[in-house]
């Protein structure tokens, strides 16, 4: 075995994974997946900080969902660096087992590259609903989180209970894609990460339903409701829809006065 340098080898997890994924840690892709990339990078880079502007700030005030907390992940790779070769072997840490074979990666390495992210995205597997799973949604209300000149205060909530798609042989369930459509118009796109995607299959924060907020009165869909859930993999490739209907969200307030 040879040693390398800390900037060194960071030079080379560059090169074979890329930039992105090795300055943001989580490239929105799985060590479950057989042809996928890190989600924590070596734990060189320690904590990177994404600035947002004024806007998107005063956005984030609006929302009603609280932040997810993700700096209890438990996945990450052990590397071994050799003369003709860097062995990543992928580890779960939360219950100290490997999650899958290791990654072998010939040095010099070379275009195209094998685990970039253009070569696995055809390969990946969408996760998918369990047979009968079903969605729950109802109109209550709850605070947004205010800040930016936003006031925290009681709002009517649009509420959707997402089940926890199947993590079998796809890797992670990253996030589930949001579709509201009104029968009188308009229609609104929201993205939810998916609750424990950091963390192991077999805790139970993985395996927790996600409760989905929204302001019922910043959305632009209007009428009765028609709500549609899709469960994604860090690629960004879809499984099948559940879906599920909503009176108008106005004949809801009328009828409970």
């Amino acid at each position: 075995m040879v040693q390398i340098n800390r900037r060194d080898f960071a030079k080379g997890a560059m090169g074979l994974f890329g930039w992105g994924m090795f300055a943001g840690g989580f490239g929105g892709c799985s060590l479950l997946s057989k042809r996928s990339g890190p989600n924590l990078v070596f734990g060189i880079i320690s904590d990177i900080h994404i600035r947002t502007g004024e806007n998107e700030s005063a956005d984030n005030a609006k929302k009603i969902m609280r932040r997810l907390y993700t700096r209890d992940g438990h996945q990450g790779l052990l590397a071994r660096v050799y003369d003709d070769c860097i062995v990543f072997e992928r580890r779960d840490f939360e219950s100290m087992s490997q999650l899958a074979e290791d990654w072998v990666v010939p040095l010099p390495a070379k275009d195209p590259m094998q685990f970039s992210f253009e070569a696995r995205v055809g390969d990946s597997v969408p996760p998918q609903f369990p047979v009968g799973a079903e969605l729950a949604a109802r109109i209550t209300t709850g605070k947004n989180r205010g800040g930016w000149g936003v006031k925290s205060e009681e709002r009517r909530v649009l509420e959707v209970t997402i089940p926890v798609a199947n993590r079998q042989g796809c890797g992670r369930v990253v996030d589930y894609a949001v579709e509201i459509s009104g029968k009188s118009g308009g229609i609104d796109r929201k993205f939810a990460f998916a609750e424990g995607y950091h963390r192991s299959p077999e805790s139970a924060v993985a395996n927790k339903p996600l409760v989905f907020l929204v302001d019922a009165d910043l959305l632009e869909s209007k009428g009765d409701l028609l709500i549609k859930v899709s469960p994604r993999n860090g690629f960004g490739v879809a499984g099948e829809a559940l879906g599920c209907r909503l009176p108008a969200i106005d004949e809801r307030r009328k009828n409970s006065v």
